[in-house]
């Protein structure tokens, strides 16, 4: 409270400006009663709140998390109570896309996803679909990723390429530019 009081106590006089000097003194009579929290954050605090806040960083295909999320878990810190990064990308996939068309390309990202799903099922991950044709699967455990699970959609045309690491390893930079990431 002590704020607001310099605001109207401060250096300006406000008993002879714009502000009416009675409703100054009410105000901060009523206002220095009320307690402002100062731990305020726009990180959600319970699995519901989660759910919608992670609603607007939903991929619309596979509804996995997308690169907006994972942009803002890196920005705000939420990366620190991972300790594991994988990187799923479907290499050729865009010639994939121009031989099958596009529903078939869709039809096989949503099969990705619905793997990882799978393999992934421990509400502590987090799976995103990023730039297309790359998924990132953040763990707390060592989870491995064995490509063997992925060989109901073999593919002549799509390579499956998968990098896994230790997060304390990585500058969180890196983690931006996937191509980076020895993919």
């Amino acid at each position: 409270m002590g704020a607001l009081k310099g605001i109207f106590r401060g250096s300006h006089d406000y008993k002879n400006s714009m502000y009416d000097s009675d409703i100054v003194d009410i105000a901060i009579e009523v206002l220095s009663k009320e307690k402002i929290d100062e731990n305020i954050s726009q990180n959600p605090i319970s699995q519901m709140e989660s759910a919608r806040f992670s609603y607007f960083y939903n991929d619309q295909l596979t509804h996995l998390y997308n690169i907006n999320y994972l942009d803002f878990i890196i920005n705000q810190r939420i990366l620190e109570e991972y300790n594991y990064f994988h990187v799923l990308s479907l290499k050729n996939f865009s010639e994939y896309n121009k031989k099958f068309g596009w529903i078939e390309g869709d039809r096989y990202l949503k099969n990705v996803a619905t793997i990882l799903k799978d393999l992934f099922i421990d509400s502590d991950n987090l799976i995103f679909r990023v730039f297309g044709d790359d998924f990132v699967v953040l763990t707390k455990d060592k989870n491995t990723i064995d490509l063997e699970n992925f060989s109901i959609l073999d593919d002549e045309i799509v390579k499956i390429k998968l990098v896994s690491h230790f997060i304390v390893d990585l500058d969180i930079h890196i983690l931006k530019d996937i191509d980076k990431l020895g993919i």
